[in-house]
């Protein structure tokens, strides 16, 4: 028995040692989040904001359709140069770096892009960029917190 007890302390404090040691301990996501979007700023490069961020973000291309054609479930970002015409972005993707990298490149994204980002259950935003890669702006995104109102 005092075998059991003596094991179950030397386990317990392995576990507090491996949960300080690794980083765990200090680990926020939420204040991570709210850093990286104070950090990004109007004309800012889409490079500088992958330093800031990350890469675990979804990313939507932006594009140019008739309005007759815009769904309810679409997410308008802006009127185009035509009257009948909005900027929507399409549904949501796994971010690829070199992708964006070519496309950018190539001038294959005339109306930009743009990258979400999920910290954590209170902290989500979305980054809009121009043609260029330069930041447009950054806006909040609906979270668990906003849902139960937490906030």
């Amino acid at each position: 028995m005092k075998t059991v007890v003596i094991l179950m302390v030397l386990v317990a404090v392995g576990l507090v040692g491996v949960y300080y040691i690794s980083g765990y301990a200090s680990f926020d996501p939420t204040k991570e989040g709210l850093e990286a979007r104070k950090a990004i700023k109007p004309g800012m490069a889409w490079t500088k904001v992958m330093e800031i961020a990350g890469e675990k973000a979804k990313y939507q291309e932006v594009s140019k359709v008739k309005l007759a054609a815009v769904g309810s479930m679409t997410t308008v970002l802006g009127s185009a140069d035509e009257e009948d015409s909005v900027l929507v972005a399409a549904p949501k993707q796994a971010f690829d770096r070199k992708r964006v990298a070519r496309l950018l490149a190539n001038g294959e994204m005339p109306y930009g892009f743009a990258l979400s980002y999920t910290f954590s259950n209170s902290v989500a935003f979305r980054i809009v960029f121009d043609e260029t890669g330069s930041v447009l702006a950054v806006d909040d995104e609906m979270t668990m917190a906003d849902l139960l109102q937490l906030k």
